[in-house]
């Protein structure tokens, strides 16, 4: 009974941890994965148009507050992204990096729309571009700053402290009462001494009544 409660909140640990697993993957959003290449006169190595566009890919709505973007690149010098718009939002907003280490370059979202504004309904066309040296981008990655919290909650605890189910015994052994008890002292034995003492007695009697009589 204990074990399988043991493991049925084994269980319940894993599912929760799986579901939490698959609520940090569901905010990471691959938006480019192949390779994308400029020579290093600020071209465009990714043109991403949106989806507002005819064959447009890329939803501005993944641009969340939090949000960065993660760019995995080869190149000397780290890319920018260009924010660019031609229905009414910022023409061409140029956002630097905000780190750029171990080949990816990460943008947040307050670099962003200090650049571009927060209305992204207007955003035609997001494009990782060269900083003047050759650039290769294998990868582009939108993570939500606003992930939705897991749907599962932690089970409730199934197992509870079992009661104890031994008692102290009670003593089932009492002191003995004594079974010996100290006998009369039995009368002293006679020893093999005790004739020779006797005889020695009879003699000094006899002796005394002899020297009795020559005194009469």
């Amino acid at each position: 009974m204990k074990l399988t409660k043991i493991l049925s909140g084994i269980a319940a640990c894993a599912i929760a941890i799986s579901a939490m697993a698959i609520s940090a993957s569901a905010a990471e959003t691959t938006i480019f994965e192949g390779e994308g290449k400029s020579s290093g006169s600020w071209g465009q190595a990714v043109t991403l148009t949106t989806v507002k566009n005819d064959g447009g890919t890329f939803d501005p709505a993944l641009i969340t507050e939090g949000c960065t973007v993660e760019v995995t690149y080869v190149s000397d010098n780290a890319p920018e992204m260009v924010l660019q718009s031609w229905s009414g939002g910022e023409g061409w907003g140029k956002v630097p990096a905000t780190s750029a280490e171990n080949g990816v370059a990460v943008y947040d979202y307050a670099t962003m729309t200090a650049i571009y504004g927060t209305d992204f309904s207007t955003l035609d066309a997001l494009i990782i571009g060269d900083t003047g040296a050759a650039l290769t981008v294998s990868k582009v990655v939108l993570k939500s700053g606003d992930a939705a919290p897991a749907e599962t909650e932690a089970a409730p605890a199934e197992t509870e402290a079992a009661p104890a189910e031994t008692e102290a015994a009670p003593a089932e052994t009492e002191a003995a009462p004594a079974e010996t008890v100290a006998t009369d002292a039995a009368p002293s034995p006679v020893t093999g001494n005790t004739p020779v003492v006797l005889g020695a007695v009879a003699l000094v009697a006899v002796a005394g009544l002899a020297v009795a009589s020559k005194r009469k």
